[in-house]
């Protein structure tokens, strides 16, 4: 399987699924391990940044360009957790001209990014690729888990109970233009640590219970949704939305094929 976004949500899904045995991880981050992030991102160590614990940092943040790269680290946490396993890590970042060659190898991807543009390229490449692909985002004291099983569900496959432009229609209209406010991701809200890391254990074991087939995983018109204020975990139904123009652009497309 292949994590992408080794932050917040990714280091508890790569520490969980490499404890569970997962035989082969790959992880795609191409950013650096920033010290203001630490609190949140636990695979991580001040260590593995160029912050100077004995000196003058009048920055607070220290040189991050010099810092190591994420994907990199983590790798190495993770190996040290499961020496068994084999991780490939990949210090690129995903764009619309390199997705399909990054995604090629694997059959489920997790998505642990915390920006919109990245979570339509994903969710899209996906579908055209027939891949399974678990979706998450945090904001707040909240968060929120997506399936969409395009590789082993035809249903789903078929867009029968819609898709992620469903949920956010801007995206399709002008994805380079999401708010991350409307996203519901961790960039604009900040985040406390406790957060991704109850929603990442719980996005990594919804990617497990995807890789075993399990029969009580989250169904195809499901949402999962956590509010950590309020302790309430509750199951959204999703409902296509037939206006939805990338369903009709694929269906069409799927038709003329």
């Amino acid at each position: 399987m292949l994590v992408i976004g080794a932050g917040g949500l990714g280091s508890p899904v790569l520490l969980y699924l490499a404890g569970a045995g997962v035989g082969h991880i790959g992880i795609c981050d191409h950013d650096t391990v920033r010290v203001e992030n630490i609190h949140r991102q636990i695979l991580y160590s001040i260590y593995d940044t160029t912050y100077d614990t004995t000196g003058d940092n009048s920055d607070g943040k220290g040189n991050d360009n010099q810092s190591l790269k994420k994907a990199d680290v983590a790798a190495k946490r993770i190996a040290a957790v499961n020496p068994w396993i084999k991780i490939t890590p990949i210090v690129r970042e995903i764009s619309a001209s390199n997705i399909n060659e990054i995604i090629r190898p694997y059959q489920l991807l997790i998505d642990c990014t915390d920006n919109m543009q990245t979570k339509f390229l994903l969710h899209d490449e996906a579908l055209h690729s027939k891949k399974d692909l678990i979706t998450a985002a945090i904001s707040l004291l909240a968060g929120e888990i997506h399936s969409f099983l395009y590789a082993s569900n035809e249903e789903q496959a078929n867009l029968k109970f819609g898709c992620f432009h469903c949920l956010w229609p801007a995206g399709h209209n002008d994805p380079d233009n999401i708010s991350n406010k409307t996203s519901n991701t961790s960039i604009s809200d900040g985040v406390i640590g406790f957060v991704p890391a109850i929603i990442g254990a719980m996005q990594g074991l919804e990617a497990l219970k995807v890789l075993l087939k399990w029969n009580n995983k989250l169904r195809p018109d499901e949402t999962l949704s956590v509010n950590l204020s309020s302790m309430e975990i509750t199951k959204l139904y999703r409902v296509k939305n037939n206006s939805c123009r990338f369903c009709l652009l694929y269906q069409k497309k799927k038709a003329n094929e």
